[in-house]
């Protein structure tokens, strides 16, 4: 009887140890997440660390699913979050389709802009597409943003093979603007040492990236993580990321 007793005693304690372990992919996108000298990091990783803290007290833990091989592409990603495969996203656009798929916590992570990459010494904000006339405006080939610009009169648009390229050429003074979403454009800045290079203030788009989760997830621990990126949003965690990789 003593045995049973020990038993049963050892596998609640190994149960309350286990917790919820939630599933993740990760996406290959700086600056959400990427590899640097073989570590994984980024702003999405670093906030599943930083979320991670703030939910030992719930018994509550995000790992990715396969830490061998952690980067998925984009639509696995999503339709293994979908099918169960996976239990969370974090870093992921919301729209109505993909609400009926997934259960979003209500507070976002971050703000995105599809804007502009510009020298700090030219005196331009985005003002309408009447602010962009006779610019001469880089955007990345077969880019979502490039599309925009490829639709637009009265501008010269050109199309190169990378950000990187792009910035390059606005360093050099070969183009008027760059345009890009926030986050490639800040993170790449940084990562340049372009300090003469600095993005708009105002953009085309504004939106915003959310955590995902499995529809299945219990109520409890949606609640749970979503007090959870409260906390440390008022901690400044928050900034504190966003700073560490953009300019």
């Amino acid at each position: 009887m003593k045995i049973k007793f020990l038993v049963i005693i050892g596998l609640l304690c190994s149960i309350g140890a286990f917790g919820i372990e939630l599933s993740a992919n990760y996406q290959e996108s700086a600056p959400k997440y990427f590899k640097e000298s073989g570590v994984v990091q980024g702003i999405c990783y670093d906030y599943i660390l930083a979320l991670n803290k703030e939910l030992e007290a719930d018994n509550i833990k995000i790992n990715n699913k396969n830490p061998s091989s952690p980067f998925v592409p984009w639509a696995r990603m999503l339709s293994n979050l979908e099918n169960g495969t996976t239990d969370i996203i974090v870093g992921a656009a919301i729209s109505a389709a993909r609400e009926e798929k997934y259960t979003y916590i209500k507070e976002p992570l971050y703000e995105v802009q599809s804007t502009f990459a510009k020298k700090k010494d030219f005196d331009f904000d985005f003002d309408g597409e009447s602010s962009l006339s006779g610019m001469k405006i880089n955007y990345v080939n077969g880019s979502k943003t490039g599309k925009y610009v490829a639709g637009l009169n009265d501008v010269i648009g050109e199309p190169v093979n990378s950000l990187e390229i792009a910035l390059k050429k606005l360093n050099a003074g070969r183009c008027d603007l760059v345009y890009y979403h926030s986050l490639g454009l800040g993170y790449n800045i940084k990562k340049l040492n372009f300090d003469n290079l600095d993005v708009t203030k105002s953009g085309v788009k504004t939106y915003y990236h959310y955590i995902a989760l499995n529809k299945n997830t219990p109520a409890k621990t949606v609640k749970a993580i979503e007090a959870a990126l409260l906390r440390l949003k008022e901690k400044g965690e928050d900034i504190k990321i966003m700073e560490k990789y953009l300019n």
